[in-house]
């Protein structure tokens, strides 16, 4: 891409360490926000349409609580994706040069399909909000002819604005996995020769299985955050509403329990897919703590389940922060192990550059 050429440039090896923070920091927002959006999403589509086909208003609003979740300000969430995204293009164009332009061609792509996806998750909130003033009009002394005019808009804008749900999931699914592909591959650097086209990119067994890996986190991550929002003080939880709660503590700690199940299998998997070119002790003590993380969530979590309580919801919040911190980290260590050549092949154009500036500024 001509945009991302125009600004790549020999770099030092300081700038290149910060240019890794900044990665690193920007994996860890755009993953977790990307993997909230896509299983929030997904789960409010689900309990949207079991709550209207069984009539069952707990589903309609457990639905409309989970997409509440990540979509608390349009502007932020698009900036809270944005910004990592175009982050993580500038490093790698950077470090990377030139040598993998497929991967910047593709997180370029990802653009033109998450600010759609965004917009629509906003457009499928808005739905809910028409819902609730269509049952006040249907309460208020209207005439009925006024009343039957409304229930059919009614009845035409909520179907377009839930139908965007459907939308924005399959943009998000489509952002997300190109995404993953896009680390995949950026963190083997032997196969950056050899993938010329998007299909070599997106289907491979090691795209795959790091797929799997970021829904197991993704939903476990979505039923914790939710327990934490509805249970923390002065939330706007209906405390009365015991049924719901209960209903909403006993799916949550499921879910949560069993997509945190799954994934140390999964990572020892995904762990056992990455190339030899970006093995190192660093990778294998981060999966070491990413286990011991894990570990402790499962405990803590199933204390909460045994007793009947949710006393520790914030410190497995805390500790699945951390564990995304190891995530990014790892993703990042990868990236820096595979491509200790081309670094070293920047660093000595930087100073072979800086050799011949610092003798034309003496001969001046």
């Amino acid at each position: 891409m001509e945009i991302l050429e125009s600004i790549i440039h020999p770099q030092s090896l300081q700038r290149i360490e910060l240019l890794s923070y900044l990665a690193t920091i920007s994996y860890m927002i755009l993953l977790s926000y990307l993997g909230l959006l896509l299983s929030s999403t997904l789960l409010s589509c689900m309990f949207n349409r079991k709550g209207k086909k069984y009539i069952n208003s707990h589903y309609i609003k457990l639905s409309k609580d989970l997409i509440s979740i990540p979509t608390f300000n349009l502007f932020a969430s698009l900036g809270i994706v944005l910004l990592p995204l175009l982050s993580i293009m500038f490093v790698y164009a950077q470090i990377v040069q030139a040598s993998s332009q497929l991967v910047f061609d593709n997180l370029f792509f990802i653009i033109f399909l998450i600010v759609p996806a965004v917009l629509l998750i906003y457009t499928y909130k808005d739905s809910f909000e028409l819902a609730d003033i269509s049952r006040l009009v249907n309460k208020t002394n209207e005439t009925e002819s006024k009343k039957e005019e409304f229930n059919i808009y009614k009845f035409k804008s909520i179907k377009l604005l839930t139908n965007s749900s459907r939308l924005a999931f399959y943009l998000l699914f489509a952002s997300s996995y190109i995404l993953i592909a896009a680390i995949t591959l950026i963190s083997d650097s032997s196969r950056w020769a050899t993938s010329n086209s998007i299909s070599s990119m997106l289907f491979n067994e090691a795209t795959l299985i790091s797929f799997l890996y970021f829904l197991s986190t993704s939903f476990a991550l979505t039923s914790i955050l939710a327990l934490y929002l509805y249970f923390k003080p002065n939330s706007n939880s209906d405390e009365s509403n015991i049924k719901y709660q209960n209903m909403i503590t006993k799916f949550f700690q499921n879910t949560a329990m069993i997509f945190l199940l799954v994934q140390p299998i999964l990572y020892t998997v995904d762990l056992m897919s990455v190339p030899k070119v970006a093995l190192s002790n660093s990778l294998f003590g981060i999966s070491i703590l990413v286990m011991i993380v894990l570990l402790l969530i499962v405990t803590l979590l199933y204390q909460m389940m045994k007793n009947n309580h949710i006393k520790y919801r914030g410190v497995i919040l805390f500790l699945f922060i951390g564990l995304f911190a190891l995530l990014s980290i790892k993703v990042q260590v990868a990236f820096n192990t595979s491509a200790q050549l081309q670094v070293k092949e920047i660093i000595s154009v930087y100073n072979a550059k800086m050799v011949i500036t610092t003798e034309q500024l003496g001969i001046k």
